[in-house]
């Protein structure tokens, strides 16, 4: 039997070595550049969460709880206040939006008159937030006029003028910035001015207008998706842009477990 020449395998296995270190470098750094943390946790339905690294995005926490919801006002188009019909949340004393349940993303936005109690309507959202000053608010817009006609631009205008009036009204309440959630395969097929790319994009202006307010991100979208980046079926009501009780509750438990204190 011939003797194992050690140099010579050594001079086969580095080069071999150093290939597979480069691989995985770039594979590292793309991950970085597509503005995602390369921590993965544990399994929600069939999709994976991957931690935004956005630094105003909230990241994993213990469970904060039933009264931690209980102590948020959800601000919401209709892919919130669909919530109301389904009973998860008190209506309208936790979920304000317009007449309709459709709070769009426009140039009214700021002042477009809300329902927030049982007697109390007509207001806008800081005249409301200014005198129930709400300890958090969750504010989920833009599949609503914002995903579909407005440029990056004026969609952070619109969203910003509603912060600053919120911070003006009720400085001490924490504002949460929530994603715009998936839609199915189905419905952007039908519906291409509301397509998956285009919210992943609204979504990353909602980070960066986070991140320029200095206020919190919930990357909600992220486990509401399938792996094909459409909103998991489970979750789907029906119509491929509402979700239903399970989607909801996903939902909900996501913000339970990505608190903000």
């Amino acid at each position: 039997m011939k003797e194992i020449d050690v140099k010579k395998l050594s001079r086969l296995f580095i080069p071999l070595i150093c290939v597979l270190c480069i691989a995985c470098l770039v594979s590292f750094t793309m991950l970085l550049i597509r503005g995602v943390d390369v921590e993965k946790l544990s399994k929600s339905s069939n999709a994976t969460e991957i931690v935004c690294s956005s630094p105003a995005a909230l990241k994993p926490t213990h469970d904060y709880g039933e009264n931690y919801i209980n102590s948020i006002i959800f601000v919401g188009d209709t892919t919130v206040s669909s919530m109301a019909e389904l009973e998860l949340l008190a209506y309208p004393h936790q979920i304000w939006s317009d007449a309709k349940g459709s709070l769009a993303l426009d140039y009214n936005l700021s002042t477009t008159a809300i329902i927030y109690s049982d007697d109390k309507e007509g207001v806008s959202i800081a005249s409301a937030a200014s005198g129930i000053k709400p300890e958090y608010m969750v504010i989920t817009v833009g599949i609503e006029n914002g995903v579909s006609y407005c440029s990056e631009e004026k969609f952070k205008e619109y969203y910003c003028k509603l912060i600053e009036s919120l911070k003006e009204s009720s400085p001490q309440t924490k504002i949460i910035l929530q994603s715009i959630f998936p839609v199915s395969k189905s419905y952007e097929k039908q519906n291409p001015e509301l397509s998956n790319d285009r919210i992943n994009r609204a979504n990353l202006w909602i980070q960066e207008i986070a991140e320029s307010e200095s206020i919190k991100y919930l990357d909600t979208a992220s486990i509401l998706k399938q792996t094909n980046g459409k909103l998991n079926p489970t979750y789907d009501s029906g119509d491929g842009i509402h979700m239903n009780s399970k989607g909801f509750q996903a939902m909900l438990n996501y913000i339970r477990t990505h608190g903000y204190k």
